[in-house]
């Protein structure tokens, strides 16, 4: 069984190379058995869900994430940077399992900012900022 990992697209984010995450999602096509995407995968501190589903070349990686979902399992730890996908992306929900970390087969998968203990000692307060205040969190945490 082929298992392709990554992190950190930042989709959102308008430095992020949108030609090679779908190059990678073309190759997992073709190849995974599997896929699990460790966290970052959008930049929701940067700009919201609607946006990136509207705009170019945000759009076009989006659907290429979902058309890659309904052939290959994914398994979609949430990072920091897309702080609550499973509530405002219902679309991804119904084609890839969204979790926080987990275990499989002795490997532990999970995003790097659960380390952060900045952010993990505040856990509450972190939430409801970067929530509500994206930008400001971004800017001063």
């Amino acid at each position: 069984m082929k298992i392709y990992c990554a992190s950190d697209f930042h989709i959102g984010y308008e430095y992020t190379n949108y030609p090679k995450i779908k190059e990678f999602f073309g190759l997992v096509k073709d190849s995974a058995d599997k896929l699990v995407l460790c966290g970052d995968i959008f930049d929701l501190w940067r700009i919201n869900i609607s946006e990136i589903k509207s705009k170019e070349p945000m759009k076009s990686t989006y659907e290429a994430l979902l058309q890659v979902s309904k052939e290959i399992p994914i398994t979609y730890i949430w990072g920091n940077h897309d702080y609550k996908i499973w509530k405002i992306e219902k679309e991804m929900k119904k084609y890839m399992k969204i979790t926080d970390d987990f275990i499989s087969d002795n490997i532990y998968y999970c995003h790097g900012w659960r380390f952060d203990l900045r952010q993990r000692f505040g856990y509450i307060l972190y939430g409801w900022l970067v929530e509500r205040f994206p930008i400001l969190y971004q800017l001063f945490f």
